[in-house]
């Protein structure tokens, strides 16, 4: 879906809450396309995960442990 995919987009670009991005993103929809759209609590879990994709693996030892030079 469109809407989910802008949604998606925004929660990777912007520093805004997972629940400010679906309000956002619901109040542009017209009735129909709210219908289809996820259940709320699935979309804002797919948004957090979306940020979290970006992260570092956490390391289970220090030598597992590698700084990038970025950080």
């Amino acid at each position: 879906m469109i809407a989910v995919s802008k949604m998606k987009l925004a929660a990777k670009t912007s520093c805004a809450n997972p629940v400010e991005i679906y309000a956002q993103g619901v109040s542009e929809l017209d009735e129909c396309s709210k219908s289809k759209m996820p259940l709320e609590e699935t979309t804002k879990r797919t948004l957090r995960n979306q940020r979290s994709k970006d992260n570092p693996v956490d390391p289970i030892s220090l030598n597992d442990l590698k700084i990038e030079s970025k950080y």
